[in-house]
């Protein structure tokens, strides 16, 4: 009688083990190579995709000792997987299990992806030497039109500065007044001229990234204004500890117009009041300008950071318009 304890192993029709049957099936349906190999290094079995892959038959490889790496011809490479099955401390190893691999279109994919990389890298240093050529003979251009420009405005301040003196007191009241709104036409157009070529570099100039003080640099910008115009009063708060990472002088630039159009333009309001401060939105700090003077109609708001586009007459407020454009 047999013991309580013993079970049959289920058996397939040839007498191996149905577990062994079962794992045969689904080596020898894999799409991958697939060699046994026990544990003198020699094949056992091979299923149909690693004949493919060798260029061998299943019953010529059985029984050939086999090493690493596998290199069936010139044609294909073969990447290959090959370790001891999973087992325990007190497992014994019988065989190894190695998965072979056509991996001939892999590496011609990568080859060809470093290939196109090299060509981009060529193509982008060729495109970054041309732009850097067109920069300098834009900044050329710039400078020379620049002399050009200011030139004629030069010789047309001089020549009514020539004709007041000249002429003196008996030059009419009313020619008078037209010298003058030429000479101011002209001081004008130097001013616009000076503010192009600024706002041109600013988008030349590359950025240099540190943590800025706008507060420290809202107090020195706010000195200078103080300096420039003492006769003016202006109440000013500063929050403290705007600390930004940016460009420092790019920052600096964008903070002077923004507190000088916040000075000029209350200097028709009794009791002028500034206010320089921040609120953190996520990772990003939100700084304003805000002041209580001259405003405007908030449907023409696109306007304002258009070059030459004011909302208020030079007699009301002076400039040449570019003091948001560049900011």
């Amino acid at each position: 009688m047999s013991s309580p304890n013993h079970r049959d192993t289920p058996t397939a029709a040839d007498g191996s083990p149905v577990a062994e049957q079962s794992l045969r099936t689904v080596i020898r349906e894999d799409v991958d190579g697939m060699l046994v190999i026990d544990r003198a290094g020699v094949v056992v079995f091979a299923n149909p995709a690693a004949e493919r892959l060798l260029g061998r038959a299943a019953q010529a490889l059985k029984g050939t000792p086999l090493g690493f790496p596998l290199v069936p011809g010139e044609s294909s490479e073969i990447d290959v997987i090959a370790g001891p099955s999973p087992r325990t401390a007190e497992m014994r190893v019988v065989a190894t299990l190695a998965s072979l691999r056509d991996v001939t279109e892999r590496k011609h994919a990568e080859d060809q992806l470093r290939r196109l990389s090299a060509e981009l890298e060529l193509r982008v240093r060729d495109r970054t030497a041309q732009l850097e050529a067109a920069v300098a003979e834009l900044e050329a251009f710039s400078y020379s039109i620049s002399h050009d420009l200011h030139a004629p405005l030069r010789a047309i301040h001089g020549f009514t500065t020539i004709l007041e003196h000249q002429l003196g007191d008996d030059l009419p009241p009313d020619a008078r007044h037209s010298l003058e709104r030429v000479k101011a036409g002209a001081k004008t157009m130097g001013i616009m001229i000076d503010g192009l070529l600024k706002l041109s570099r600013l988008g030349r100039q590359p950025l240099e990234r540190m943590t800025v003080d706008l507060s420290g640099l809202a107090h020195e910008i706010v000195a200078e204004l103080r300096t420039a115009d003492p006769e003016r009063d202006v109440e000013v708060s500063i929050q403290r500890g705007l600390l930004v990472t940016g460009d420092e002088q790019l920052l600096r630039i964008a903070l002077v117009n923004l507190l000088d159009n916040a000075f000029k333009f209350t200097r028709h309001t009794t009791n002028a009041r500034v206010e320089i401060s921040g609120a953190r939105e996520g990772e990003n700090l939100a700084v304003q300008v805000r002041d209580n003077g001259a405003g405007f109609d908030p449907e023409h708001a696109d306007r304002v950071f258009a070059p030459f586009q004011r909302l208020h007459t030079e007699s009301e407020f002076p400039g040449a318009g570019l003091g948001l454009a560049t900011v």
